[in-house]
């Protein structure tokens, strides 16, 4: 994976490095930071079992869909001063009464 260091995949994709890391980052917008990157991810993807060890520790990592709206959603409502209440937690401790 190629990406760019802004948003939520500053915290998701890590620069590869010894058999670490989850991709390829670059910092800037600009043409030369983006093609850097992806020769380093082609010199990575030509590497097969470095490119096979890699796609394992990047699923390995997957991100939960639900942990991550559930995360949006308590933002939302601090943003809006509103008090976040988790669904399932509802239902979990109204299962108990």
């Amino acid at each position: 994976m190629i990406a760019h260091k802004t948003g939520g995949l500053r915290d998701t994709v890590i620069e590869w490095a010894k058999d670490k890391g989850s991709g390829v980052v670059f910092d800037t917008h600009t043409t030369n930071d983006f093609l850097k990157a992806v020769e380093r991810a082609l010199k990575i993807f030509n590497r097969k079992p470095e490119y096979k060890r890699l796609r394992e520790l990047c699923f390995e990592n997957v991100i939960d869909v639900e942990d991550v709206s559930r995360a949006w959603d308590n933002e939302y409502h601090q943003l809006n001063q509103k008090l976040f209440l988790d669904q399932s937690l509802i239902e979990f401790y109204s299962k108990e009464y």
